[in-house]
């Protein structure tokens, strides 16, 4: 993707953007003060290393990220989403996104 500010991306696109900032948007079914699993929009999972202080976390979580590797990223902002989104959704618009059909619809101007 070209001149995206940060990307939002899911699990499958992770190999691809190492080494760099990203958004992920998923379900957090188990977090600790220093760890959070993340079940991504597209169903995959990412273990991330707290770089923050730690947050309580709604059952859907938006993460701002670096890209450790395609299992771990660093998270160092969170935002809650509620308890209830339609991942399936979010996910389909990613995908969207990072499709070079559409990605005109997505870039920063």
């Amino acid at each position: 993707m070209s001149e995206l500010v940060t990307p939002r991306i899911n699990s499958s696109m992770l190999e691809a953007y190492v080494g760099r900032k990203v958004k992920l948007v998923g379900r957090a079914p188990k977090s600790s003060s220093e760890t959070a699993l993340i079940q991504c929009s597209d169903g995959g999972q990412v273990e991330g290393r707290l770089v923050m202080p730690f947050v309580k976390m709604d059952t859907y979580v938006e993460i701002v990220c670096t890209v450790e590797s395609a299992q771990n990223v660093s998270i160092f902002s969170l935002y809650n989403m509620g308890d209830d989104i339609a991942l399936d959704k979010i996910d389909k618009t990613i995908v969207y996104a990072h499709d070079p059909r559409f990605k005109h619809l997505f870039e920063a101007a």
